[in-house]
């Protein structure tokens, strides 16, 4: 049976957002951002405002309660509140990357940018170099040379820039089923109650004829 821990169900989630890119004439809108922006706070939609922070506060508000967990962001649009809150709620705050944790770095001025980290990148002896994210509100150059603004995937290097990382996986050890494995659930239960009344119904029948036909 397929499991979930926390790590994969936020990076789950957070990848069903990838490729919603940003109007080119409207900078941090379009249909898709607009949805983040709304699960934040509808009221702010057409300010066009940055929404790093907003995602992944919204992937946290989601996936939280399925692993029987408060979220531990409500409210956090920002994402020097994102740190303030972790270090609040004394969440480990790590200097190396691990998956699903959320990476962070200052932009001076109270500002800074996060997103998460996807997969951690090593050297061939072992040394963490540098991490896949899945980040919104960042720029991608696609293989046709275009560049986009979005959710998106890039791959990072530690030496880039001071990053911290808040281990939010390590909040829960719970694991619960993958949808695919509910799914298969689903269909193998209904499959047996409908092969066991069609039994019932028709193999009972069968079985009398062919009692009958031996006598």
């Amino acid at each position: 049976m397929e499991l979930l821990n926390l790590a994969d169900a936020l990076l789950s989630n957070a990848s069903k957002f990838l490729g919603c890119y940003e109007d080119p004439k409207k900078p941090n809108r379009s249909s898709c951002i607009d949805e983040i922006q709304k699960m934040f706070d509808p009221s702010r939609v057409d300010k066009g405002e940055a929404y790093c922070a907003k995602f992944v506060s919204n992937m946290l508000n989601l996936t939280f309660p399925f692993f029987l967990k408060l979220p531990p962001t409500l409210g956090s649009a920002s994402t020097v509140q994102l740190m303030n809150k972790a270090e609040k709620n004394k969440i480990p705050i790590l200097t190396y990357p691990v998956i699903g944790s959320v990476f962070f770095y200052s932009r001076g001025l109270g500002k800074g940018h996060v997103g998460f980290v996807e997969k951690v990148n090593r050297d061939a002896k072992g040394n963490i170099v540098g991490f896949t994210t899945i980040e919104g509100n960042a720029s991608q150059k696609l293989t046709n040379g275009k560049t986009v603004e979005g959710i998106v995937q890039i791959n990072r290097t530690l030496s880039a820039k001071n990053y911290l990382f808040i281990d939010y996986p390590s909040l829960s050890d719970l694991r619960i089923p993958s949808f695919g494995t509910v799914f298969n659930i689903v269909l193998i239960t209904a499959g047996t109650i409908g092969a066991y009344y069609t039994y019932k119904r028709f193999g009972q029948d069968v079985k009398k004829n062919i009692q009958k036909k031996l006598k």
